[in-house]
């Protein structure tokens, strides 16, 4: 197998897929090294969310696959919940469809949205194929910073499931 370089470290586990086909998803974050900014960056991301497959159970895995680029800011030290994973495990239209929400302080450095000092966003992406690639993602928190009395959106720790209807929810 592939050793990761001294400059990079994976860090971060959410929950691993297993689809209908037998084929399991394991998602992980990939982090710069040495930390450049603990809360995260208004200019780049400081780490990249991936996942890799098996199709032999476990016997050998894909190459990483990117999800997206991320930022990893004050919830790194507090929080080991960065990210969350789940599958469709329906029989219905989005059968064996993958989904990903994660806490971003980067948000696209202005691609997706403009970032906050302290501020973090939930962001949301699929797959339908697998893994192997992965909608473009968006925010999902529809907070205004005025009406929470915060100066920015901070959210964390989000949680998602699909129910046996094929109806995804997000917590955060």
């Amino acid at each position: 197998g592939a050793v990761a370089p001294s400059t990079r470290r994976n860090v971060g586990l959410a929950r691993l897929a297993v689809l209908s086909d037998s084929t399991v998803v394991v998602p992980f974050a990939d982090l710069e090294l040495p930390l450049p900014d603990v809360e995260g960056s208004p200019t780049k991301p400081n780490a990249i969310l991936k996942v890799i497959t098996s199709v032999d159970g476990g016997n050998t895995f894909s190459d990483p696959v990117t999800i997206a680029p991320m930022g990893l800011g004050h919830m790194l030290t507090s929080n080991a919940h960065h990210f969350n994973f789940a599958s469709d495990r329906s029989t219905g239209p989005f059968k064996d469809r993958l989904y990903v929400a994660w806490s971003d302080s980067y948000s696209g450095g202005g691609a997706i949205a403009i970032k906050k000092p302290g501020g973090a966003n939930i962001l949301f992406c699929y797959s339908e194929d697998k893994g192997k690639t992965w909608s473009k993602p968006i925010i999902i928190n529809d907070d205004r910073p005025a009406l929470n009395g915060a100066a920015v959106p901070v959210h964390f720790q989000p949680v998602i499931a699909v129910n046996k209807d094929g109806v995804v929810g997000v917590m955060y």
